[in-house]
């Protein structure tokens, strides 16, 4: 209530948040047994609506102290109850020292307010340049690199455990930033998922087969394109694992083999069998949700977000022949269509690069060398009839932009 009062909350709203807050009892039951009422002395009820809101307000005033967020390279971000603080250096040695500082400072401030730091559920992570193109100087470091804390209400030191590799909101980030380790954990979910389901999808006899392609994009693909809008910057070789592997469930669903034409000596070919599946190929199906994704940017009353849908074309050039592109980054490059061409075939999923390699080539680069494309590049009916970046959906896309004349006037010459 103190830290309402400090932000000025009106009075009425104050005393309705404290009727809501105080005087409440919890019991336990297991089987016929109850136990006797206990008072909740603090803290917010789980599982209401204004709960996290609530917390929000009461760590807020978190992210703004120790001159975080001052334009100094040390930040600080927060979902819920879910708080990460990074800083940035030139030496891991001062990255090292910083972070130290600010995680004890963190700490004792959440002592202070009757909150606890649980630093065995806590983990760091060491951005930074393979081994390889580091100077001996900025790798000094690399190998002790560690942070220290004290267990809350003790003076007993803990280190927090440092990882290659962590998980945020669902999103597996890797220390060297190419993104692959989520592809990795996010295929063998898919794996697991198929397997679990087998029985299902295998079954030819009482499951029809709309059914069973139902099943795949509900249970296995959704876990394939988790989080594609910060991902989608793909090496063709990472894609094609993910191309791959759907053509094999589908295979399975749809009982499509061997072709009988062949002497059933090669496999019915993937145009034939994703028309038969009537669903996008899977990158032509990232590409979509990015799409809609990035589209929602300019409803969201945040000037931080609206940044996002206003891109500066030589950050944006910089960042993509260095390849350090930003998921937002998107919207620049689908409007010179290297993201998919006019005929819908998403040409940067085609694109051979090395896994660890982020950068973006040009619009002329990646069409003028074709000797450069991996990879059966046909795509289902489904894909080369998609019509919906003609539409205004995509702000970014409009008329006036090459690639959208160039797609409308394939439309046109179908059409005729």
């Amino acid at each position: 209530m103190f830290k309402l009062i400090q932000m000025k909350f009106p009075s009425k709203l104050l005393y309705l948040i404290h009727d809501m807050i105080h005087g409440k009892n919890f019991y336990i039951k297991h089987d016929n047994i109850t136990s006797g009422k206990r008072t909740i002395k603090e803290g917010l009820q789980q599982g209401t609506i204004n709960s996290p809101l609530l917390f929000s307000l009461y760590t807020n005033s978190i992210l703004e102290l120790y001159n975080i967020n001052s334009n100094n390279n040390t930040y600080a971000i927060a979902y819920a109850d879910d708080v990460i603080v990074y800083v940035a250096a030139d030496h891991i040695k001062e990255i090292e020292d910083k972070l130290n500082d600010l995680v004890n400072k963190l700490n004792n401030l959440y002592l202070t307010w009757n909150l606890k730091l649980n630093p065995g559920k806590c983990e760091t992570i060491l951005f930074r340049n393979p081994r390889v193109y580091m100077s001996t100087k900025k790798a000094e470091g690399i190998n002790t690199f560690k942070i220290t804390t004290t267990i809350p209400g003790t003076n007993t030191p803990i280190d927090i455990p440092t990882k290659k590799s962590v998980v945020y909101l669902g999103y597996t980030i890797d220390n060297l930033v190419r993104g692959t380790a989520h592809i990795d954990l996010q295929l063998q979910k898919a794996r697991n998922a198929q397997f679990s389901l087998s029985r299902l999808i295998n079954n030819n006899n009482i499951i029809s087969k709309k059914a069973k392609i139902i099943c795949y994009m509900i249970f296995i693909r959704s876990l394939l394109i988790y989080a594609a809008p910060i991902w989608w910057n793909l090496g063709a070789a990472c894609m094609e694992r993910l191309r791959c592997f759907e053509r094999t469930c589908l295979r399975s669903a749809l009982n499509m083999y061997n072709s009988s034409k062949s002497n059933f000596k090669h496999k019915i070919s993937n145009k034939i069998l994703y028309n038969a599946a009537n669903i996008p190929r899977i990158d032509n199906f990232i590409i979509k949700i990015t799409r809609d994704y990035y589209a929602n940017l300019k409803k969201i009353n945040n000037d931080e977000i609206q940044k996002f849908s206003k891109p500066d074309e030589l950050t944006v050039e910089s960042a993509a022949s260095r390849g350090c592109v930003s998921p937002q980054d998107f919207i620049y490059h689908d409007q010179l269509g290297i993201i998919q061409d006019e005929h819908n075939t998403p040409i940067l999923y085609h694109w051979s690069r090395h896994k660890a390699n982020k950068r973006i080539p040009s619009a002329g680069e990646i069409t003028n060398n074709l000797n450069k494309h991996k990879y059966s590049k046909t795509i289902p009916d489904i894909d080369i009839k998609d019509r919906s970046r003609l539409g205004d959906k995509y702000w970014w896309l409009n008329s006036r932009l090459e690639i959208i004349k160039r797609l409308s006037a394939r439309f046109k010459k179908q059409g005729a």
